[in-house]
């Protein structure tokens, strides 16, 4: 298999090709760079942080840079130089910060200018080095527009092209005689720690090595027809996973990258895939809803789906005007595993086919044996287990907790079947779906995890959450998804056994998230 690093340089070949269009607030013209500009810079980047900075191989840096030409050139020099990515949300509450900073103590923390007025927060929560995202990628000052988004872009302007492509095949030469990165060839040097929900009410940190992120980068390309030339709108926030499969797996492709500000795509995903002139696009339903059908972007090819059940109205007026997908995966195994083409309405809840290089298996019963499978077709439900060169190495941090929740969802394999199995471990998901004639539908869970916006909540972790904000008044919190679908928290109150409703606005002040909506109801399976 190619490595991350020779998977980005083919998909380079074409050194004059555009790898990255940025845009600032409409109606400014985008920023366009090369190949040759992108590497030029994100290799510039990279030894300041191996040079000025210190950092070795392997070591991790948590980036706190949202949006722009910061967040490409910063994701591409962490892939290049092995230095692993730990996306972190400044805005999280300290707590949970802490956390995440406690799970994979990074050598450094990498903040946007405009988030400057959280780098105490981040000190509170133990990051010993946080430095300016702008200084370190070389930016001349605001550009006219002191602190903003906008001018940090302007900054970044792309540099002459010399040496871009250059510097990346000097890369490859080291990696290729191991001279630069000892000890680092063994299949598992890290491409990047995601956070998700915790079941005791602590974030977990999905460790993705850099061999799954390649082996994504390439069945995704395939699953989605990414060629050369075409344009990937960049639609997820920087801490959820598809952000980094969608620019890594465009630059393996040789396509483009297009970034636009966080609020327009909140506000107007519409109007961002016509300004950059996108053909692939990935999100969750929720966002998709604000796209309007009868106006469809003229250039728009792929639409990827995923994160939370596709509404069949939904399906039925997208799926014969693109090539419409619903995605199914889990971080733990590198962003997504599965696709399934809708071309009508009742595909919508598929799961479709794995991607090339992975491997699913439906447990039967209770889902503790992988090898016990549901019969297809048989309408019987089981288990989710994932397998094969996707499956990541566990979750960070060291402590008991950790290593108990490793020991329960990455199953080893015998190796008398591994062969079968695609690999040495296995990820079992805790998500349920039955063998039905038509194929794999999704179900539920079996725990109490949920989906808010395509991000994985546990009912625990809420309950933790509102406690601890609320520790002097509550003795007691309850969560649940009702019938419409809405988060709802009952609380026993301290002195009484009155109970109160906590209402979609407490429950997101205390969790820090917003919990007000999850678009269907998400059962457990006892």
């Amino acid at each position: 298999m190619s490595t991350l690093l020779a998977r980005l340089r083919s998909g380079a070949s074409g050194a004059d090709a555009v790898a990255l269009r940025v845009f600032p607030p409409a109606p400014g013209a985008p920023i366009e760079w090369t190949y040759a500009q992108l590497w030029a810079h994100a290799t510039d980047v990279g030894r300041r942080l191996t040079g000025a900075h210190a950092l070795q191989p392997g070591q991790r840096v948590a980036l706190a840079v949202r949006e722009g030409a910061e967040l490409a050139l910063l994701t591409v020099a962490l892939l290049a130089h092995r230095l692993v990515l730990v996306p972190i949300d400044v805005d999280d509450p300290v707590e949970r910060l802490r956390a995440v900073i406690d799970d994979t103590e990074p050598a450094l923390v990498v903040c946007a200018s405009e988030l400057a007025h959280r780098r105490d927060a981040l000190r509170a929560a133990g990051a010993a080095r946080v430095v300016d995202a702008r200084e370190l990628c070389g930016g001349r000052g605001g550009g006219g527009v002191s602190g903003s988004r906008a001018g940090a872009d302007a900054a970044l302007r792309p540099p002459p092209p010399d040496s871009g492509l250059a510097a990346l095949d000097a890369l490859l030469a080291a990696e290729a005689d191991g001279g630069a990165f000892p000890a680092m060839d063994d299949g598992r040097a890290v491409s990047h720690i995601f956070f998700t929900s915790g079941s005791t009410g602590r974030p977990k940190g999905c460790v993705v090595q850099r061999a799954a992120l390649a082996a994504y980068c390439a069945a995704h390309a395939r699953a989605h027809d990414v060629r050369p030339g075409d344009v990937v709108l960049v639609a997820s926030a920087h801490t959820f996973d598809p952000c980094l499969g969608e620019m890594a797996s465009a630059l393996c492709a040789g396509a483009t990258v297009a970034l636009a500000p966080r609020r327009e795509l909140a506000a107007a995903l519409g109007g961002c895939l016509a300004r950059a002139r996108a053909t692939h696009v990935t999100t969750t339903p929720t966002a998709w809803r604000a796209v309007d059908p009868a106006r469809p972007p003229a250039s728009l090819r792929v639409v990827a789906l995923g994160g939370e059940p596709m509404p069949l109205p939904l399906a039925a007026s997208w799926s014969g005007q693109v090539v419409l997908l619903n995605t199914y995966g889990t971080t733990e195994a590198c962003v997504y595993q599965a696709a399934c083409r809708v071309r009508e309405p009742a595909d919508a809840r598929l799961l479709g086919e794995p991607f090339v290089g992975t491997r699913l298996f439906l447990a039967a019963d209770d889902g503790a044996d992988w090898r016990a499978r549901v019969r297809e077709g048989s309408g019987d439900e089981g288990e989710i287990w994932v397998g094969g060169a996707q499956v990541g190495l566990g979750y960070a941090g060291g402590d008991a907790r950790v290593a108990a929740e490793c020991a329960l969802r990455f199953v080893h394999v015998d190796e008398r079947d591994r062969a079968e199995a695609g690999g040495n471990v296995l990820y079992r998901t805790g998500d349920i779906a039955a063998a039905t004639a038509r194929g794999w539908v999704l179900r539920g869970r079996r725990d109490g995890q949920v989906k808010v916006r395509g991000r994985r909540l546990e009912l625990d972790e809420i309950e933790a959450a509102i406690e601890a904000a609320a520790a002097e008044f509550v003795s007691a919190v309850g969560a649940y998804v009702n019938a419409r679908g809405a988060l709802v928290v009952w609380c026993v109150l301290r002195g009484g056994s009155a109970r109160a409703e906590c209402g979609g606005d407490a429950a997101e002040t205390a969790v820090g998230l917003s919990l007000i909506h999850i678009s269907e109801p998400t059962r457990r399976t006892p």
